[in-house]
C-alpha cells in the first residue's frame, strides 16, 4: 500500500488529493483506494474527491466524539465538521460546470425513442379551434 502526491497534479489521483487536502503524512487514503474509487467513478477526480470526503465524514463520525489520553483529548466531531463543509464546497464546485439539459436530451445523448418529449414545438400556441363553434376554448378546455 503507498501513499504518494505530486503537487504538479499530473495524475487525476494527485488531483483527488488536492481536493481533498490529502498531501502529506498521514495519508487519509492509500493510492490503490483512490485508483479503485476513480474507476467507479469514470476517472473523474473531482466526483471522486466527493465520494472520498463522504467516506471521511462518515470515517471520522464512527470514532469517539471526544477521547482523552491523560491530558490530551481528540475532538473528531470538529473534524468531521470541517470535511462536511469541504463536502458543501465541493459539491458547488461540481455544480459550477453544469451539463446543458434540454427537455429530455443531453446534447451527447443518441435519440431515444422511450425519452420525452421537446416541452416546446412550432405551433404550440396555435388555436386549432379558432373556425369552430368552439372558438374561444383551446385543445385542453381552458379559455384563451
Amino acid at each position: 500500500m503507498t501513499s504518494t502526491y505530486n503537487p504538479s497534479l499530473t495524475t487525476n489521483k494527485d488531483w483527488v488529493r488536492y481536493y481533498l487536502g490529502d498531501v502529506e503524512d498521514p495519508w487519509l487514503f492509500t493510492n490503490e483506494e483512490i485508483a479503485a474509487q476513480l474507476t467507479l467513478n469514470e476517472d473523474v477526480a473531482l466526483d471522486t474527491a466527493i465520494e472520498m470526503c463522504t467516506a471521511v465524514i462518515a470515517r471520522y463520525a464512527r470514532k469517539a466524539s471526544s477521547p482523552t489520553v491523560g491530558p490530551f483529548s481528540i475532538d473528531y466531531g470538529q473534524t468531521a465538521d470541517q470535511y462536511r463543509q469541504l463536502l458543501v464546497d465541493l459539491k458547488l464546485q461540481r455544480g459550477a460546470a453544469a451539463s446543458p439539459y434540454l427537455s429530455g436530451y443531453q446534447l451527447d445523448q443518441a435519440e431515444d425513442g422511450d425519452a420525452q418529449p421537446f416541452l416546446f414545438e412550432v405551433g404550440m400556441d396555435d388555436n386549432l379551434y379558432s373556425e369552430t363553434y368552439e372558438g374561444t376554448r383551446s385543445p385542453t378546455g381552458w379559455p384563451q
